[in-house]
C-alpha cells in the first residue's frame, strides 16, 4: 500500500524543531538581525562566510553554492560514483534534497531519476496529476512524496527555499479549482533513509559530497 506524504505533520514538525535547534551560523545570523548588521537567508550569510574566505563576493540574492563538511536538511548529497558499481546502481550519479537529519537517522529523496511510469498507473480512480511523471526518490518503502512550489498550500513544509513538500490532497483540491497547475507538482516514489549517524560517517568516507546552494541555482529538478 502507498503511503501519502499529505498532511506534511511529520516535515512540518522537523522543520520546527530545526529551527529550535539551528546552528552555530543561524545563531549569529540571528545575532546579526537583532543587531541590525545583515537581513535575508541565513543560509546567503553562511554563504558570504565561506565564499569571503576565498576572497569572493557574495552579493544579496545573487546565485551561490557550497560543499558542507556535514549533512543538513535542505543540503544536496552528491553521489561519489567510485562507491557505486554493481550494487545500488540506482544511486551512481544521483542527487538527494535532504528532507531530514537529527539524532534519530536521516532521509531524503533523489531528485534527478525520473521513471517513464506516471501517477495513474498506481492509482484506480483518476486525479488532477494522473498524468505527472515518477521519480524514483530511493529504496527504502513506498511512500509517494510531493514537491512544488505553492508556499500558500495547508500541511506543507518548506524543505528547501521556495520548494515544499505534502499537502497532497489540498494540491488535489486546489488543482480541481483551477488555481494551481498540476505539472508544477513533482511526484517522487519511495525515498532514501540512514541510520543514526549512518550518513555523516558515509561523508566522512566520501561516499557522499555534501553541497548548499541558493534557490536559483537549484537543480532543474526542482524546479516546478
Amino acid at each position: 500500500m502507498l503511503g501519502f506524504i499529505g498532511s506534511g505533520s511529520h516535515l512540518t514538525e522537523r522543520c520546527r524543531v530545526r529551527r529550535r535547534r539551528g546552528s552555530r551560523c543561524s545563531r549569529v545570523w540571528s545575532e546579526s538581525v537583532e543587531g541590525g548588521l545583515c537581513t535575508g537567508d541565513w543560509r546567503e550569510f553562511r554563504a558570504k562566510l565561506v565564499l569571503g574566505e576565498r576572497d569572493v563576493a557574495v552579493k544579496k540574492d545573487c546565485e551561490w553554492c557550497h560543499l558542507l563538511t556535514s549533512a543538513e536538511p535542505g543540503c544536496l548529497l552528491l553521489a561519489n560514483p567510485n562507491f557505486f558499481g554493481e550494487n545500488q546502481v540506482y544511486f551512481r550519479h544521483a542527487v538527494i534534497l535532504l528532507l531530514q537529519s537529527d539524532e534519530d537517522g536521516a532521509h531524503g529523496i533523489i531528485i534527478n531519476k525520473r521513471m517513464k511510469t506516471q501517477l495513474k498507473s498506481m492509482s484506480t480512480e483518476p486525479n488532477a496529476l494522473s498524468n505527472n511523471r515518477i521519480y524514483f526518490g530511493g529504496d527504502v518503502g513506498e511512500t509517494l512524496f510531493f514537491i512544488h512550489d505553492y508556499a500558500d498550500l495547508r500541511n506543507t513544509a518548506e524543505v528547501f527555499p521556495g520548494v515544499f513538500c505534502g499537502g497532497y490532497e489540498e494540491i488535489l483540491e486546489a488543482a480541481e479549482r483551477g488555481t494551481i497547475n498540476p505539472e508544477r507538482v513533482k511526484v517522487f516514489l519511495r525515498y532514501c533513509g540512514w541510520a543514526p549517524n549512518q550518513l555523516q560517517d558515509e561523508i566522512e568516507n566520501k561516499v557522499w559530497i555534501p553541497a548548499a546552494c541558493s534557490k536559483d541555482v537549484r537543480p532543474k529538478e526542482l524546479l516546478c
